[in-house]
This record gives C-alpha cells, sequence and structure tokens, in this order.
C-alpha cells in the first residue's frame, strides 16, 4: 500500500526523510517524499512483493541511479525501468540535486 505523506505525522514524516537521505547519503533538504510503501507482514512473501522489496532496496543502495540498480540486480537498466514501473517505485522518492 502507498501512503500519501501529508497523511502522515508531521513529525514521522521528517523522520523518515532524515532516514532516507541517510541511506541516500544527501541532505535531508534534497529529499521530497512523493508517497511511503507500507508493508504488513503477514508471514511469507508472495513472489510479487518479494521482487518489489528487492528492487526498492537494491533502487535506495544505489541511491536511486538506474545503473547502478541494474548492477545490483545483474539485470538491464530497461528491465529496471519497467520494474520501477510496475512496481510504483520510480515515483516515489524525488531527489533534488
Amino acid at each position: 500500500m502507498i501512503v500519501e505523506p501529508n497523511k502522515l505525522d508531521p513529525e514521522l514524516r521528517e523522520k523518515l526523510i532524515q532516514e532516507i537521505a541517510g541511506l541516500l547519503k544527501t541532505k535531508p533538504e534534497l529529499v521530497t517524499l512523493a508517497g511511503v510503501v507500507v508493508q504488513l507482514q503477514q508471514g511469507a512473501f508472495n513472489l510479487n512483493q518479494a521482487e518489489k522489496q528487492v528492487l526498492l532496496q537494491a533502487y535506495v543502495n544505489a541511491a536511486g541511479n538506474i545503473s547502478k540498480t541494474a548492477l545490483l540486480l545483474g539485470v538491464t537498466r530497461k528491465t529496471v525501468y519497467t520494474l520501477l514501473k510496475k512496481h510504483q517505485i520510480d515515483s516515489l522518492i524525488n531527489i533534488n540535486g
């Protein structure tokens, strides 16, 4: 599920921005939350959920760099673009700068 940032408590929203900025090694003022992915744990993942989780983790570890994400996943850049669009990850995090 995707939660709109304006529906989050302002303090929680700020903490999320700080955390994401730390993961991406950038300044918090350069990070804008466009949506927050929430996954409720219900035991085992299905294949689609696992794919999305691995993709999101690689995308964040690569600081949003498509080439680095592809390298981490062992796929082509085109595949990364297709998966980001499929899982609506391409519009979740916007980094300015």
